[in-house]
């Protein structure tokens, strides 16, 4: 699903048999979220971006218990992402905890991109 209707627009993921959401969104349409009942829910969310200068790419891994908020804090303070995927869906604080956990081992180990978290 597509909101709104065009291509460059953010992305809503659904799965059949999963109660969960992904939602792919470009930082400039960040504040559409906040439209959201889901934007105040458990998520674990990727900050994903490119210096502009380089093809180095970057990486944030978080997790937070209102998501959307979090995401309005990184986009005052973190300069470097323009592209935000979320997991939102029947998560509590310890599932989303382990899942950055489990998400931040794997970036290290898969070595792709420049990870900015500081703990794991």
């Amino acid at each position: 699903m597509l909101i709104p209707n065009e291509a460059a627009g953010y992305k809503i993921i659904q799965l059949t048999g999963w109660n969960g959401k992904c939602f792919v969104i470009p930082r400039k349409e960040l504040k559409e979220l906040e439209k959201r009942s889901e934007s105040e829910d458990p998520g674990i969310y990727f900050l994903f971006g490119e210096n502009d200068e380089s093809t180095d790419q970057k990486l944030y891994i978080g997790e937070s218990e209102r998501f959307f908020h979090r995401l309005l804090n990184h986009d005052a303070n973190k300069d470097f992402w323009n592209t935000a995927i979320i997991f939102t869906g029947a998560l509590d604080k310890a599932k989303i905890r382990y899942l950055e956990f489990l998400s931040t081992n794997e970036a290290i180990k898969v070595n792709r991109y420049h990870l900015l978290n500081n703990v794991s």
